[in-house]
Parts: structure tokens; C-alpha cells; sequence
């Protein structure tokens, strides 16, 4: 499970995010935390916190922590002032089967990971309780199960 944390000029709101993921009773396997260039208060803050831990540059956009199967947390910059422009980058680097996005300020209840991987093991062979597609440049909510007789019901 990755964990996909964008953030700009919340260095003290996200020191109590980042503190609250220990009482996770599951935590993730990877934490993704995306910062602008510009923020420097925020960098300074990231790498405060993680000056116990080795850290090294793994590109030229990206530090993080590593462990002997990957790296825990990851430091991803973007140049952009967008939020999806940071969510794209954050995407881009995560390795999970399953991404949670946390905003920046939240302290999540210590089960909410645990209850995300719980839901999505017990419905491994389902899709999705509510699918979304576009038809026509028109946004609809599909209900249930995606089925190809809906979509070409849609289509004609």
C-alpha cells in the first residue's frame, strides 16, 4: 500500500500528519510526500524529521528513505503550482497495488489503512461499487458492476 501525500507550506500540520501514521495498526509500505521547489520551509522541515534516518537522492527530483525492498518514504519536488501536477508526480512514483491520498493537514484514524486493504481483500474479484465513464463529454456514475453491455447501450 502506498500513501500519496501532497503538500505545500504546511510544514507544522504535516509534522502531525507524518507523526500520527505511527499509530497505524497497518502501516503503509510507502509514503510518498510531494513538495514544490519553491517550499523550502516544507523540504526543511521533511528532512528534519528524517535527519535519524539515511536518506539519498534518487533522482534529481526525488529522496527518500530506503529498506531492503524498496524505499519507505519518498520526497518527490514538482516545478508546477498544481495540485494535479503534484498528484501526477506522487502517481508517477508510487509502486503499491493499492494508492491512498491523504491530505496534508489529516490525522487519520489509526484503522484507516487497515480497513482499506481490508475492503479491497475481501472485494479482490469485484470491480468497483461505483464506476464513473464518460459519454458524449457527459461525467455518469455507473452503479455496480461495469458491464460492456452498458457501455454499448451508452454509445448507440
Amino acid at each position: 500500500m502506498t500513501l500519496l501525500v501532497p503538500t505545500y507550506s504546511r510544514s507544522e500540520k504535516l509534522l502531525c500528519c507524518f507523526h500520527s501514521l505511527a499509530n497505524q495498526t497497518r502501516y503503509p509500505d510507502e509514503i510518498i510526500f510531494v513538495v514544490r521547489d519553491t517550499d523550502h520551509e516544507t523540504q526543511d522541515a521533511l528532512k528534519s524529521m528524517l535527519k535519524a534516518f539515511y536518506y539519498t537522492k534518487i533522482s534529481p527530483t526525488v529522496w527518500g528513505i530506503s529498506s531492503e525492498s524498496g524505499y519507505l518514504l519518498k520526497v518527490v519536488t514538482v516545478f508546477q503550482a498544481d495540485k494535479i501536477a503534484a498528484l501526477d508526480a506522487g502517481l508517477a512514483e508510487a509502486t503499491g497495488d493499492v494508492i491512498s491520498i491523504m491530505g496534508n493537514t489529516v490525522i487519520p484514524h489509526p484503522r484507516w489503512l487497515a480497513h482499506i486493504e481490508s475492503h479491497f481483500m475481501e472485494n479482490l474479484n469485484r470491480d468497483g461499487d461505483q464506476d464513473w465513464l464518460y459519454f458524449a463529454d457527459n461525467l455518469q456514475a455507473v452503479p455496480g458492476k461495469l458491464n460492456l453491455a452498458y457501455c454499448r447501450e451508452q454509445v448507440a
